[in-house]
């Protein structure tokens, strides 16, 4: 259990560009107390675009690609820190009924 876990249902994905790895976490009133063999990472503010993946998990690329596509249509840079989604009460894994929220920070 994480203390001060701010939404029961929701759960993150944060990717930070140019860096290895996926990060798997919950938002939390406070990072006053984290507990033990696990760390904090602040999503940065900023300008984010966003798109609903809608489908198995195993087809988030094309997702990806979708919002990168958009982002140069609409004349938009990724801004080179962080990705990130939201699971919530939508996800099913691999179900075609299966949905979350994919968002890519932007300049």
């Amino acid at each position: 259990m994480v203390p001060g876990r701010k939404n029961g249902i929701e759960t993150l994905g944060v990717i930070k560009r140019n860096e290895p790895g996926y990060l798997a976490g919950v938002q939390v009133e406070s990072l006053s107390v984290v507990p033990e063999g696990m760390f904090s990472y602040i999503i940065p503010a900023g300008r984010y675009a966003g798109m609903t993946h809608k489908g198995p998990l195993s087809k988030i690329k094309e997702t990806f690609d979708m919002i990168i596509n958009w982002l140069s249509l609409m004349n938009y840079e990724q801004y080179d820190i962080v990705c990130f989604e939201v699971y919530d009460e939508r996800f099913r894994g691999e179900d075609e009924a299966s949905e979350f929220d994919m968002y890519i920070q932007i300049k």
